[in-house]
């Protein structure tokens, strides 16, 4: 079996985590593959560190010379199916396939959880003949989707993996957050590990900061996330409240991991979320989470089971959580315990050999 993953991103955010851990499992399961992302992008450098067959194309948004580069590349290696991890990546999916003679199989990664917009070419490239799979990451996007899905039997729900190890290992204390921003003893550290994108909410964020303040907690606040457009602002919304030496911003850090042992609470601020693969390494290593339910979020975390809800953009219920969170001993410990079970069904190794099944019934139909 041979693969061709395209990608569009120019970031690095959890979809390229996603795509890293898929090649990854799919190696070992002896399926070839080839990937296709933009030059400069941080997926071409991990293609490079890690010797992964690949070709760049200009970053250029959704243009027929990258369309041209698509069909050539495609014709020269001869996929059997070609997998589509973001929207810029269906579009040229789509219409490389249109325009080539050769009509490869295409299977839609869709990872966010915003509904098709309402116009022809949208609605065309979702339904478009060559489409044999759309996996949704969460229940919450597959039935987002099917209203808008004519074959509505080729959209499936695989949800994304992790490393179980990665959050879940024994860490050094002095590589934690406490060590290394010199966090004071009687601080309690409260955490959202995410870039600062719109969809992450970060403003709620700094709302329940604030009332937690108000509220006498005693704690240290981080933002651990690299700028996803909303950097400025939310730095400027926590100095217009009078936060600026209560949130520390730690921008992207690649050992986010070893940071991540010494929180207390993570606290997702989501306002939109596909599913939040954040949670699910705070559950492998044992930190307790408080979110919203947004999205997938609720499809992760059972409230009161595997950790604590609140309505989406509701910051003083979101405070009452963090409390409850660090104050009741008895209810930490059972989120902790119950995540802990819940999260050994996320491996990526699962997330891979689900997506390989789908990968071998398209085959065995055409």
């Amino acid at each position: 079996m041979k693969v061709l993953h395209i990608s569009s991103a120019l970031t690095w955010r959890g979809g390229e985590q996603q795509i890293a851990y898929l090649v990854q499992g799919l190696h070992k399961l002896q399926v070839e593959q080839f990937l296709f992302c933009p030059e400069g992008s941080p997926l071409a450098s991990w293609c490079q560190a890690n010797q992964w067959p690949h070709q760049t194309y200009p970053k250029l948004n959704l243009s027929p010379r990258v369309v041209r580069r698509l069909i050539r590349l495609a014709k020269n290696i001869k996929p059997d199916l070609i997998h589509l991890h973001d929207s810029h990546a269906h579009t040229y999916g789509v219409l490389a396939n249109t325009f080539s003679a050769h009509k490869t199989p295409l299977v839609l990664h869709r990872r966010v959880d915003f509904p098709i917009k309402p116009n022809i070419f949208s609605r065309w490239k979702y339904n478009h003949t060559s489409i044999k799979a759309i996996l949704c990451v969460s229940e919450f996007i597959r039935q987002l989707l099917l209203p808008d899905i004519k074959n509505k039997a080729i959209v499936h729900t695989v949800y994304s993996g992790i490393d179980l190890e990665r959050f879940g290992s024994i860490k050094e204390p002095s590589k934690g957050l406490r060590t290394v921003f010199h966090v004071p003893n009687d601080h309690r550290v409260i955490a959202n590990i995410a870039s600062l994108a719109p969809h992450k909410d970060y403003n709620t964020f700094v709302d329940v900061i604030q009332l937690l303040k108000q509220s006498g907690v005693q704690a240290s606040y981080f933002a651990i996330g690299g700028d996803g457009g909303e950097m400025d602002e939310v730095k400027d919304y926590a100095s217009r409240n009078g936060l600026t030496n209560d949130l520390i911003f730690t921008g992207f850090r690649p050992d986010v991991a070893d940071l991540a042992q010494d929180i207390d609470v993570l606290l997702v601020s989501s306002k939109e979320e596909g599913l939040c693969t954040t949670l699910l390494d705070a559950f492998s290593g044992g930190i307790p989470v408080v979110a919203t339910t947004a999205g997938g979020i609720p499809e992760l975390v059972k409230n009161e089971e595997t950790g604590l809800t609140a309505p989406i953009k509701n910051a003083q219920e979101l405070a009452g959580q963090v409390v409850r969170m660090l104050t009741d001993q008895p209810l930490r410990d059972q989120c902790i315990i119950h995540a802990k079970k819940f999260v050994q069904q996320f491996s990526f190794e699962t997330m891979t050999f689900r997506i390989y099944q789908h990968y071998q019934h398209i085959l065995a139909i055409q």
